[in-house]
């Protein structure tokens, strides 16, 4: 059962993406597949990302989504928009270093609704295990706290993308 939505519109020269639900590894793949794009799509200077219909994110997405900030500073020079009103999600965010590669918005309004919902992106046993260490990897270098609560689950990566 597909317990999440991620819908993404392109307007002028900003990416809007809307995540709905539970948004659990594998179902960041859209995340992961927006990231290599935006290297190629040169008229994209902002991306939006609204969290106010996410009910929970766990730490694989939360590391793409610091993954395509971070490349969106890099090739850009701008940072990522968060819109979140949810609490539980704020802490997350406040928790992992998002204050340093994102503006998060806690009282936004958003109609956007030219958005449409991304297909859902299958990639092999072998990639999943490779997006997944490196997501956590990119939350172990974006705040310094990340080191401790990451450090055993990229060491049983490695192991399990080498062994």
């Amino acid at each position: 059962m597909n317990r999440h939505n991620i819908f993404f519109a392109e307007k002028d020269d900003c990416w809007f993406i809307r995540l709905v639900g539970e948004i659990r590894y594998p179902a960041g793949n859209e995340l992961q597949t927006l990231t290599s794009r935006l290297h190629n799509a040169r008229n994209i200077r902002h991306i939006v990302v609204d969290l106010n219909q996410t009910t929970y994110i766990d730490s694989t997405n939360l590391g793409l989504l610091a993954r395509l900030a971070q490349s969106l500073i890099k090739l850009r020079g701008n940072r990522l928009t968060l819109l979140s009103q949810n609490d539980d999600i704020n802490v997350f965010l406040n928790s992992m270093g998002f204050s340093h590669v994102a503006v998060i918005i806690h009282n936004a309004c958003t109609r956007i609704q030219e958005l449409e919902q991304m297909p859902d992106i299958p990639i092999p046993e072998k990639e999943q295990v490779s997006t997944l260490l490196e997501a956590h990897q990119t939350l172990m270098d974006l705040d310094k706290r990340n080191q401790s609560r990451f450090r055993d689950v990229v060491e049983a990566l490695k192991h399990k993308a080498h062994g």
